[in-house]
This record gives C-alpha cells, structure tokens and sequence, in this order.
C-alpha cells in the first residue's frame, strides 16, 4: 500500500499538535515533518503530491491568502477555527483542496488527507451549505472603486490574484519589477486591502480572472 506523504505547517496551536501526532503516528501516512514557514518548503525531499496541513488564516504565520499560490507539488489542506465562506473560495483558487475544524476528529481528518491526496475536495456538508448560502449574498465590487482603476491596475490586479509574484507579473507584461510594485501599491490604496485575499476577492468580483492567461 502506498503511502500518503504529509507536511505541517506549525502555527503552534494545540489543535495542530494534535493532528500532527495522528499523523505521525497512522500506518496509512508517511509524516514528513514540521515546517515553521511556506518558504522552508522545497521539492526535495518532498515526493509529488505531499499535503500540506496548515491553517491559510493563522496571523501568526505565512499563509498561502498572503503569498503566492501554492507549489504544484503540494495540496493544500486547511485546518482552522475560522473558515469564512470567502476565504474559503480564495484558497480554493490558490491551492487548497481540503478544509477541516478544529474539533474534527480523528477518522475525518485522515478521511480528508486521503481525499486530497488522490485528487479530491474534501468539504463538509456544513460548509457546503455556507458556501451555497454566502453565494447568494456575494458582495460585488464598489462600481465606483472598479471605474478608478486603470487598464494597467486591472491587468495587475488580475496577475497578482492569480499568484503571480511581482518579478513574474513584471516579466509578463514588460515592466520594472518597481513599476509593479507602485501599481500594486495604488491598488491596494483604491480598493483598501492590503491582503492578497481581499485583493483576490476584487478580482474575482469584477470577473478579472476570466480569461487572464
């Protein structure tokens, strides 16, 4: 039987030490280890498909909302107290296939690591609901706010939701890694969030993504 390979991300929650130690401790799981930040992840010795166990809305850490979206070869897993409906559908789009609470127990949370694992989308039926729900009330984008951004901030806009870092979104479209910081930076005052998840959400609210190659 092959083995599903898995990584912490520590937010040094006791939740978290939980999981890790059930983990740890499965015949069904190759634990990996402990990582103290998404940038101490690196393809080696990490084998394809490795899911990542992490919390996307830890303050106290560096999360995939704030960062680029995730390796191809890790698969996001989620665990958290908080799962807004919002965020959820922000780090379905950068990489997290899986969502799990807290208080989740044992049989659950290696239901879900099998599920992303293999190629799956692990939401619960109460999540599930909440997201139909959030659905209908989806804010849409202040139509004032979205007429002051130029061409050029919505392409940006757009790239950076996507997961592009600011040397690949300079790349593309022939600017000035400084260039695009100052867009970036004139975005975030235009739409007020500093977050790659709010900005994310403003994309997704003017249909940015639509089509952005």
């Amino acid at each position: 039987m092959d083995l599903t390979n898995v990584v912490a991300l520590n937010d040094g929650s006791i939740a978290m030490r939980g999981a890790i130690d059930v983990l740890a401790g499965s015949a069904e799981i190759s634990f990996l280890g402990i990582i103290e930040s998404l940038v101490d992840v690196t393809p080696t010795p990490l084998a394809d498909r490795t899911v990542l166990l992490f919390d996307p809305f830890a303050p106290a850490i560096t999360t995939v909302l704030d960062a680029a979206e995730l390796p191809q070869y890790l698969v996001g897993l989620a665990m958290s107290a908080c799962l807004p409906p919002a965020d959820v559908r922000t780090a379905l789009l950068l990489g997290v296939r899986g969502f799990l609470r807290r208080e989740d127990d044992v049989t659950t949370v290696l239901t879900a690591v099998r599920t992303v694992a293999l190629g799956g989308l692990y939401l619960d039926l109460s999540l599930m609901l909440e997201l139909l729900v959030d659905e209908q009330d989806l804010p849409r984008a202040s139509s004032d706010v979205a007429s002051g951004l130029t061409q050029r901030e919505r392409e940006v806009l757009a790239l950076v939701a996507r997961g592009l870092t600011h040397k690949q979104i300079a790349t593309r479209l022939h600017l000035s890694k400084a260039t695009v910081d100052t867009y970036v930076h004139r975005v975030r005052q235009k739409v007020g969030s500093v977050n790659k998840a709010g900005l994310t959400r403003f994309a997704m609210n003017l249909d940015l993504l639509d089509g952005t190659g």
